[in-house]
């Protein structure tokens, strides 16, 4: 008499994980409805999540890890903070509602929320973005210095930490046979002054003189510093997002992406800085060969090395939820192990669909036709790697009730005593 046997229970696996579009009573084989508190694996299997730990208390957002120096940046009540992976330090008040973008560029952090803006250095240590144009100076002329007669141009750039800023409107200056310029400098605690003026009816500005708060120089003959750069640049201003690009930082605010010289991320020059657009801007981000901006409306793609070779596209026809844009995806993620480095990016788009950005302005929607997150007023995401798994974690703020999620019909049930719940 054969012995009984006990029934082979298959392993339940879900490879195609969560599935909110399909009728709860459709579900595609291997996807999920629901998934809470567990991770899928690459072969479907899954993992229960562990535990968090709280690291800090209060109105915490905006948090960035630091690609070098080994410290994370977020925002904390008000205060931007410094995470070491064991204590928080405050680095500087800021606007505490106001969501920080952050972007790194020659190993330091810059960051702004649309009020205000600054910079961390690879070391963790908060440092300026940028220093305010100075006046133009206080120019006469004097009766020595050794220069032929003529007319020569001045203007001056401040200098704090070896940091210099753009340079206003030069003062013409009429000068003598053998004299020269004197020149006095504004009075600001901390910063000194670099003069810059052109040879007698010339066009070239070289350095003349550094100048410490409050004093007075006189310039004739012999100067011979380094030409001046940054004439009629500006401070970068504050926006609501920055990214790298080919060298440059790139500030959306408002309805315009502006970007900074590539002589120096501290310089802006407005007069010819900038792209401007129909709508506010929602997403700022960037690929290999270009830069994703995005609106309510629609994506476009910035693409080119420089500005002025740039060309101007839509590449999407819908547009990109607010803050949702994240930069510098690994792309073994995208294309598995021994692809080509190329610069990937990711956002979420209107639709509630999760977006890859490829070079050449190819937008990937990932999970369209299988899962959409609803559309929300602002949202994050966030790549990470742990416990072997490589996952995006999104955020969404502010969920509105979207036509693209499916709506699942009703399951009637009868239970015992003839109860019926529908």
């Amino acid at each position: 008499m054969p012995e009984p046997t006990t029934p082979s229970i298959p392993a339940l696996k879900f490879p195609v994980g969560l599935d909110n579009r399909a009728r709860e009573s459709a579900l595609p084989d291997g996807s999920l409805r629901v998934c809470q508190n567990l991770d899928v694996t690459k072969e479907g299997n899954l993992l229960a999540r562990q535990g968090l730990r709280r690291i800090a208390t209060g109105d915490c957002h905006s948090f960035h890890g630091a690609l070098y120096g080994g410290f994370a940046l977020c925002v904390q009540n008000g205060s931007l903070m410094r995470f070491d992976g064991t204590t928080l330090t405050a680095l500087r008040s800021v606007q505490p509602k106001a969501l920080m973008s952050y972007a790194a560029l020659n190993g330091d952090i810059f960051f702004t929320n649309g009020h205000e803006q600054g910079r961390v250095t690879v070391s963790g240590d908060l440092a300026l973005w940028g220093l305010p144009t100075p006046p133009s100076p206080i120019c006469q002329a004097a009766s020595s210095g050794g220069l032929r007669a003529g007319t020569v141009r001045v203007t001056q750039t401040a200098v704090v930490d070896g940091l210099e800023s753009g340079a206003p409107e030069p003062v013409s200056v009429t000068v003598a046979e053998g004299g020269g310029v004197q020149v006095t400098v504004p009075t600001s605690a901390g910063v000194s002054f670099a003069v810059y003026m052109t040879d007698v009816d010339g066009d070239l500005f070289r350095r003349a003189a550094t100048v410490a708060s409050g004093g007075t120089v006189t310039i004739g003959t012999g100067f011979v510093g380094k030409p001046l750069d940054s004439l009629f640049a500006v401070k970068p201003i504050p926006g609501q997002f920055v990214t790298a690009h080919r060298g440059r930082l790139w500030i959306a605010s408002g309805s315009v992406v502006w970007f900074t010289d590539t002589l120096s991320p501290h310089w802006l020059f407005p007069h010819e800085g900038y792209y401007a657009f129909e709508a506010p801007i929602t997403l700022l981000t960037a690929a290999e060969d270009g830069l994703y901006v995005g609106t309510a409306e629609r994506v476009y793609y910035l693409q080119g090395s420089t500005p002025s070779d740039m060309g101007l596209r839509p590449v999407l026809q819908y547009g990109a939820i607010f803050g949702s844009g994240t930069n510098d995806i690994p792309t073994d993620v995208l294309l598995g192990q021994g692809a080509f480095p190329s610069r990937c990016c990711a956002f979420i788009d209107t639709e509630g669909v999760f977006c890859i950005g490829r070079p050449g302005g190819i937008v990937q929607r990932i999970t369209n036709g299988r899962y959409v997150g609803g559309n929300a007023e602002q949202a994050s995401v966030a790549y990470w790697r742990h416990n072997g798994l490589q996952q995006f974690t999104a955020a969404l703020m502010t969920v509105r009730n979207d036509a693209n999620m499916a709506i699942d019909g009703q399951m009637p049930e009868t239970f015992t005593n003839g109860i019926s719940l529908e």
